[in-house]
């Protein structure tokens, strides 16, 4: 897929996410989570493209890649860009030996620990959410997150992000009760499985 010059990196990405997703191996067709990991740290039309050549569970490498993990801060400007940086993170995890991937991209419980650690502090989310989401599996939790990282939508007079959550959260387990299967992070539903995401 070849990106307009004239768009950003986060305008070409959402094109692309609505054209033809269902194409990149391992790959959900809904992902705004990278959409969200693109935006918060304002990545350039490279970086986004390299992004788009990466797999469901060498995306969650790169974007947890520590040490600064998903939110990219504290980058000295003389020596490069947080787009630069996570172009340095594409071509490490090229590197890197599918078990090594696996381990840093699967949906393991420290994995996904950790990113609901930083989940639960940048949306600010209450301690009722919380634990709710700490509940959850690591696959349902994951489902959650992969909706969006970022909880947009808010209207204070309406509700809070920890409502919006909650919402997410209650909408994935009631799938799960009815016997859906999630989606597993590398790749396809199990076969006779029936795929389930966050709506």
């Amino acid at each position: 897929k070849v990106f307009h010059g004239s768009r950003s990196g986060i305008e070409n990405w959402n094109c692309v996410a609505m054209e033809d997703f269902g194409s990149i191996p391992g790959a959900s067709p809904d992902l705004p989570r990278v959409v969200d990991f693109i935006e918060l740290n304002g990545l350039d039309e490279s970086a986004a493209g390299a992004l788009q050549s990466l797999d469901k569970m060498t995306l969650d490498c790169v974007m947890d890649m520590p040490p600064s993990g998903f939110h990219i801060q504290g980058v000295d400007t003389a020596r490069g860009t947080p787009s630069s940086l996570v172009m340095g993170r594409v071509r490490k995890a090229q590197t890197m030996t599918p078990e090594q991937i696996q381990r840093g991209g699967a949906p393991t419980e420290a994995n996904i620990r950790a990113r609901m650690k930083f989940y639960i502090q940048l949306n600010n989310l209450d301690d009722r959410c919380e634990q709710a989401l700490l509940a959850m599996s690591p696959e349902g939790a994951a489902l959650v997150m992969d909706h969006g990282f970022i909880v947009r939508g808010v209207d204070p007079h309406k509700g809070t992000a920890s409502q919006l959550a909650m919402a997410r959260i209650k909408r994935v387990q009631r799938r799960l009760a009815a016997g859906g299967v999630p989606v597993p992070m590398g790749g396809a539903a199990p076969t006779g499985g029936k795929g389930v995401r966050p709506r």
